[in-house]
């Protein structure tokens, strides 16, 4: 699995990460367009990731047309 960080990095997690108790708990992605087309349980899928796997209490998801 793989995940983008804030800063735009990505890491390679098989483990759950353990986050402090005070650390903002924010998480953005950018999908293309035609990924919603392909898979239209992809932003169910993403948010069920976000709030079951990394305990997030924000998540920003934008859906972006190629230029």
């Amino acid at each position: 699995m793989v995940i983008q960080n804030p800063d735009g990095s990505l890491v390679r997690e098989r483990t759950r990460p353990q986050l402090p108790q005070r650390t903002k708990q924010t998480y953005y992605a950018e999908l293309p367009r035609h990924a919603l087309d392909d898979d239209t349980s992809l932003i169910e899928t993403l948010f069920a990731y976000a709030i079951d796997f990394l305990d997030a209490r924000h998540v920003e998801v934008r859906v972006a047309d190629p230029e």
